[in-house]
């Protein structure tokens, strides 16, 4: 049903009538421009109160500042690059748990922080963000450069041995992942297109390479900070799969050094050292670190050697070093040859057997003498001493102290050669009693140690150095004194007997402790005489005061 149009209308003129009855008539007599005036009028009236800001310190300004590395987060998420934003998050706030967990008592907590770090924390950002790009590009080689030159910025130091193992760790997976996956895209795909399939063949070649360069330097890091087995794994990985792989040579830390130093090869002015093959080093490595697992160690007693690893054992520990050998006759090292055959020495010397040891150490020492090498030679005649003093051959062991000293005054080492001097001259004392040789041995360490404090250019020059020494200056003094008092050891007793009853002798004998002049020689009857005189005479006296006592 359909509403009329004239009582609607009707009904609208008719509101409008109530509410114009509503407003007052005055309000109907004003204009517009009145209403304006009035309003403005009114508010001219009301008087507001001045706006202050609050005061604040430069402490306060800075403290709502944002700091550097804020901003720099900040400026990577508007330029895109999220990654990179992620990663330089998560270290920065890795190392703020880490000095929170550890506590006001560890070191982490003093060491500076790598937000305050700006020449840090810019290399990061730069190379992180190249790396971004790069990955963008879908250039993988660029990207596992840029984080391995990060590894290697961060070895030189000892308190970012975290950061150089995190990129370390981070090149070797981006070049393993990709290795992977160009390896799976070839083997998936049946007909590929012929250049697509060459690409991805020298991409293969190239990732396969730069993983294995990856695996060495994890394994050098794991030498280095003393994980000597974890690194012995990861190097005898790296020598199986290098077999096939003769060509590469020793990667350098930094990767474009490398790319620098290949172009150096080609101009004939530079000459470089020459370059180790990457199999060669790996054998190295391979006998280093079993060196430092498999150490001869003292004997046992049998009830306790039930208890003992199995690694332990002689023969478990010879087959471990003959393997290190092995190794080092790959390498055709002679100096770890040496080394082996030194090891090997000492558990043969460690388990009595002399003989098999001596001659052990005999072949440490040709190594020693084919690369001429001063300390290892003067550490291959101490093992022939020791065992030679075992052997009870006393001549042979004197013959290789002596070359001791005789190495050592080779070497520009002053604790060395006052080292050398001590041994010879306690040989001297307790093995040969050979006072007049111990005598003149510690007279000639302490010219040395005199002329060396004269002579700055030889002097030590580190706080442990300087302890060292002079507790071998003190030694040496003992065994001076030890021999000469050896040596005046019959005129000595002799003159303070006879002092007892003769003047004269005691004359003697305060003028030689005063300036240490020579003592005089007594005849035997003489001192036979004097000793009678002054024991019967003390006799007499005794039983003279033991009669008066009983009379009495």
């Amino acid at each position: 049903m359909s509403a009329d149009p004239t009582s609607n209308r009707s009904s609208r003129n008719a509101s409008a009538k109530q509410s114009s009855a509503k407003i007052p008539k005055k309000l109907h007599q004003l204009e517009p421009m009145t209403i304006k005036q009035k309003f403005n009028n009114s508010v001219s009236n009301i008087k507001f109160k001045s706006c202050e800001l609050p005061k604040l310190s430069k402490y306060d300004v800075n403290w709502f500042r944002l700091q550097l590395h804020e901003n720099l987060l900040i400026n990577l998420l508007q330029n895109g690059y999220h990654q990179t934003f992620s990663e330089i998050f998560y270290l920065i706030d890795f190392e703020e748990k880490r000095r929170l967990q550890h506590g006001i008592s560890s070191p982490y907590w003093y060491a500076t922080q790598l937000t305050e770090r700006r020449d840090i924390l810019a290399e990061l950002m730069t190379h992180l963000i190249n790396a971004e790009n790069a990955y963008r590009l879908n250039h993988i080689e660029e990207v596992y450069k840029e984080n391995l030159y990060l590894a290697g910025l961060f070895r030189s130091s000892v308190k970012d041995d975290w950061l150089l193992e995190y990129f370390l760790q981070k090149s070797m997976k981006i070049v393993n992942q990709a290795y992977i996956t160009v390896k799976n895209m070839l083997r998936t795909q049946k007909t590929p297109d012929g250049s697509i399939k060459k690409n991805l063949c020298d991409m293969k070649i190239v990732l396969k390479k730069r993983l294995l360069e990856a695996v060495f330097h994890n394994a050098t890091y794991l030498y280095e900070t003393e994980k000597y087995q974890q690194a012995l794994e990861l190097y005898k990985h790296l020598s199986r799969k290098l077999q096939k792989h003769t060509e590469l040579l020793k990667p350098s830390i930094n990767p474009f050094e490398d790319e620098e130093s290949v172009t150096m090869m080609t101009t004939p002015q530079k000459t470089t050292t020459p370059v180790i093959p990457l199999n060669i080093l790996c054998c190295e490595q391979i006998c280093k670190s079993l060196l430092a697992i498999y150490k001869p160690k003292p004997r046992i007693s049998s009830e306790d050697n039930d208890d003992n690893d199995d690694d332990d054992q002689p023969s478990k520990l010879l087959s471990y070093l003959n393997e290190a050998l092995d190794y080092a006759e790959k390498s055709e090292n002679q100096k770890l040859m040496g080394l082996c055959n030194k090891q090997i020495s000492q558990v043969y010397q460690v388990n009595e057997q002399y003989e098999t040891a001596y001659e052990f150490a005999e072949k440490y020492l040709h190594a020693a003498e084919q690369t001429d090498d001063v300390l290892e030679k003067i550490e291959a005649y101490k093992l022939l001493a020791n065992i030679n003093e075992s052997l009870l051959k006393i001549d042979e062991a004197e013959s290789n102290y002596s070359s001791i000293v005789s190495c050592a005054s080779q070497w520009n080492n002053p604790t060395i050669l006052l080292e050398a001097y001590e041994m010879l001259t306690k040989f001297y004392i307790t093995k040969t009693h050979k006072y007049e040789l111990a005598k003149l041995t510690s007279e000639n360490g302490l010219k040395y140690a005199q002329t060396m404090e004269d002579n700055p250019a030889i002097a030590a020059t580190t706080n442990l150095q300087k302890s060292l020494i002079t507790d071998l200056i003190h030694q040496l003094k003992l065994y001076y004194s030890i021999a000469k008092g050896k040596l005046l050891e019959v005129d000595y007793l002799t003159t303070m007997i006879a002092a007892q009853t003769n003047s004269q002798d005691m004359l003697s004998l305060i003028k030689w402790k005063n300036k240490h002049d020579d003592l005089s020689a007594y005849d035997k009857d003489y001192f036979m005489k004097v000793t009678y005189d002054s024991f019967s005479q003390k006799r007499k006296d005794i039983v003279q005061l033991v009669t008066t006592k009983a009379s009495n």
